[in-house]
Protein backbone atom coordinates (compact mmCIF):
# COMPACT_ATOMS: atom_id res chain seq x y z
CA UNK A 1 0.00 0.00 0.00
CA UNK A 2 1.64 3.39 -1.05
CA UNK A 3 1.10 6.25 1.52
CA UNK A 4 -1.35 8.36 -0.83
CA UNK A 5 -3.49 5.08 -0.43
CA UNK A 6 -3.57 5.20 3.06
CA UNK A 7 -3.81 8.79 3.28
CA UNK A 8 -6.93 8.33 1.26
CA UNK A 9 -9.14 5.77 2.90
CA UNK A 10 -8.52 7.25 6.07
CA UNK A 11 -9.84 10.29 4.88
CA UNK A 12 -13.07 8.57 3.68
CA UNK A 13 -13.40 6.51 6.74
CA UNK A 14 -13.21 9.84 9.28
CA UNK A 15 -10.08 7.83 10.61
CA UNK A 16 -7.08 10.45 12.44
CA UNK A 17 -3.65 9.48 12.62
CA UNK A 18 -3.99 9.57 16.56
CA UNK A 19 -7.04 6.69 15.91
CA UNK A 20 -5.14 4.99 13.70
CA UNK A 21 -1.94 5.14 16.09
CA UNK A 22 -4.25 4.00 19.29
CA UNK A 23 -6.30 1.44 17.73
CA UNK A 24 -2.59 -0.41 16.29
CA UNK A 25 -0.89 0.04 19.03
CA UNK A 26 2.10 2.90 17.48
CA UNK A 27 3.03 6.19 18.00
CA UNK A 28 1.08 8.73 16.47
CA UNK A 29 4.92 9.29 15.12
CA UNK A 30 5.39 6.18 13.32
CA UNK A 31 1.80 6.95 11.57
CA UNK A 32 2.99 10.41 10.82
CA UNK A 33 6.03 8.57 8.94
CA UNK A 34 3.58 6.58 6.91
CA UNK A 35 1.66 9.20 5.80
CA UNK A 36 4.51 10.96 4.36
CA UNK A 37 5.79 8.18 2.70
CA UNK A 38 9.35 7.92 5.28
CA UNK A 39 8.67 4.74 6.54
CA UNK A 40 6.93 1.61 4.98
CA UNK A 41 3.20 0.70 6.00
CA UNK A 42 3.48 -2.45 8.08
CA UNK A 43 1.93 -5.59 6.55
CA UNK A 44 -0.78 -5.78 9.62
CA UNK A 45 -1.56 -2.07 8.93
CA UNK A 46 -1.96 -2.65 5.39
CA UNK A 47 -4.35 -5.47 6.81
CA UNK A 48 -6.55 -3.43 9.08
CA UNK A 49 -7.16 -0.82 6.17
CA UNK A 50 -8.18 -2.51 3.86
CA UNK A 51 -10.42 -4.25 6.04
CA UNK A 52 -11.86 -1.39 7.30
CA UNK A 53 -12.36 -0.01 3.65
CA UNK A 54 -14.52 -3.08 2.57
CA UNK A 55 -16.75 -3.13 5.70
CA UNK A 56 -16.73 0.77 4.67
CA UNK A 57 -16.24 1.99 8.73
CA UNK A 58 -13.42 1.75 11.10
CA UNK A 59 -14.11 0.60 14.42
CA UNK A 60 -12.98 2.25 17.93
CA UNK A 61 -10.53 0.17 19.99
CA UNK A 62 -12.76 0.70 22.97
CA UNK A 63 -14.21 -3.14 23.40
CA UNK A 64 -10.86 -4.55 24.43
CA UNK A 65 -10.81 -7.69 21.89
CA UNK A 66 -9.90 -7.35 18.57
CA UNK A 67 -12.72 -5.69 17.00
CA UNK A 68 -11.26 -5.32 13.45
CA UNK A 69 -11.73 -9.74 13.61
CA UNK A 70 -15.30 -9.33 14.82
CA UNK A 71 -18.45 -9.84 12.79
CA UNK A 72 -21.33 -7.50 14.04
CA UNK A 73 -24.36 -9.70 15.56
CA UNK A 74 -27.53 -8.49 14.28
CA UNK A 75 -28.30 -6.27 12.10
CA UNK A 76 -25.81 -2.99 12.71
CA UNK A 77 -27.37 0.42 13.50
CA UNK A 78 -25.49 2.15 11.17
CA UNK A 79 -22.01 2.43 10.83
CA UNK A 80 -19.92 2.83 14.29
CA UNK A 81 -17.81 6.26 15.22
CA UNK A 82 -14.01 6.22 14.64
CA UNK A 83 -12.24 6.84 17.50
Amino acid sequence: MHHEELREILADLGVSQACLARTLGVTRRAVVFWMAGGRRIPAETVRAVRLAKRRGYWTSPRGGDDEMAKKPKGKPKGKPKPC
